[in-house]
């Protein structure tokens, strides 16, 4: 909590931690520089020209880094040591944190070497904190590189949030053009078959037709409305499930009327109590219901008979569609059409099972299996 304000301050304030370092050496190193050396102008130089450059310690890593090491092996080479040559370490920690990996292996590399040359050569570098130069460069890498490691780690969090939000927009998208599939293959269906037939008796029984047409009016209104309910998606979720509630179980003698008017015979059953299904698993049986006698509707013109069976249960809902088959010559397949891919993704939705094929002696068969899980009511307290 306390390393996730303090990045949060830095990141609002970053002036301050430009600040923060230089400041830090300057009030550590005045006072050891004049109770150690006194007057004298080298030591002080080299105080304040380790120190300056750390103002660009964040915005020029590698700068910062070449003049700090060129300048401490200077004062090395002179036999001057002051508190600034921690200025060296702080630049190296910010090319391990900032800069690509080639950079910072060079880096590195020059710190191993510049230790390597002062201890082949006998020069004299004070501990500070009791801590050896070999060991100020160990902790100012491995610090650097823990937090290169954790910004890179935020950054792929924010990359796969990223990903997840497209994914869940493209589903959302996914999910949208199927209900529209849904509203508008099975109303156009159900309005070409009335169109159709009120054509087919427009002169000998116009009466009938005018019915037909009411129909066709009737029907076109409804799909309207369900497209309304769908594209309301862009609104605020609760706007749009109280002004377009989604169609359930209890739809599906309404669907069946709309589709024996098109002219299409239908003997629907229904075993249960809707009133025990979620709503979401209500919304799939009643889509996959309408997308089956769709597909009836399209393929089996002429067809004598289907049968649309619902059974609901405590363990989900099995639907059964059947039809004995129409005068189209071209049979259907099992794995063609938007419609069969979509009845059945809404079942592999709930872990269910999904089928659809030509039946024997005839026509064609599809069932669904929508599973339900309940939760367990809590235990009653003692």
């Amino acid at each position: 909590m306390l390393a996730n304000r303090a990045r949060q301050f830095v990141a609002r304030h970053p002036l301050v931690l430009d600040l923060l370092a230089p400041a830090l050496l300057t009030a550590l190193g005045v006072p050891m520089t004049a109770a150690k050396y006194g007057g004298a102008v080298l030591p002080w130089f080299f105080q304040f020209v380790l120190v300056l450059p750390l103002l660009w310690w964040r915005r020029a890593p590698v700068t910062v880094f070449a003049v700090t090491t060129a300048v401490v092996g200077t004062q090395w080479a002179l036999g001057v040591s002051v508190v600034g040559e921690l200025a060296v370490y702080f630049a190296y920690c910010s090319v391990m944190l900032r800069r690509p990996s080639r950079e910072a292996h060079i880096a590195t590399a020059v710190v191993v070497v510049g230790i390597l040359v002062q201890s082949l050569f006998g020069v004299v570098v004070p501990r500070f904190l009791g801590i050896p130069p070999v060991g100020m460069a160990t902790m100012a890498g491995l610090i650097g590189l823990t937090l290169r490691n954790q910004r890179a780690y935020r950054a792929s969090m924010r990359e796969r949030e990223a990903r997840q939000a497209e994914l869940a927009v493209a589903a959302e998208r996914t999910r949208i053009a199927r209900e529209i599939h849904d509203i508008v293959a099975h109303s156009l269906g159900v309005m070409i078959s009335l169109a159709d037939g009120a054509t087919t008796v427009a002169r000998a029984d116009p009466q009938k037709a005018l019915g037909a047409m009411e129909a066709v009016s009737s029907t076109g209104r409804g799909a309207l409305g369900e497209l309304r309910r769908v594209l309301g998606v862009l609104r605020a979720e609760h706007q749009q499930d109280d002004q377009f509630p989604q169609p359930g179980i209890e739809a599906l003698g309404e669907l069946v009327e709309k589709t024996r008017t098109a002219g299409l015979p239908v003997t629907y059953t229904l075993e249960g109590h809707p009133d025990d299904m979620p709503a979401s698993a209500q919304v799939a049986v009643y889509r996959i219901v309408q997308e089956a006698l769709t597909n009836t509707m399209k393929h089996a013109d002429g067809c004598a008979a289907v049968r649309v069976e619902v059974r609901l249960s405590d363990c989900g809902a099995e639907i059964v569609v059947s039809d004995t088959g129409g005068k189209d010559l071209v049979p259907r397949q099992a794995s063609s059409g938007h419609g069969l891919v979509g009845m059945r993704e809404r079942v592999a939705v709930f872990g269910g099972s999904f089928s659809a094929g030509p039946r024997e002696g005839g026509g064609w068969l599809m069932s669904a299996r929508v599973p339900v899980t309940r939760e367990s009511p809590p235990p009653a307290a003692e």
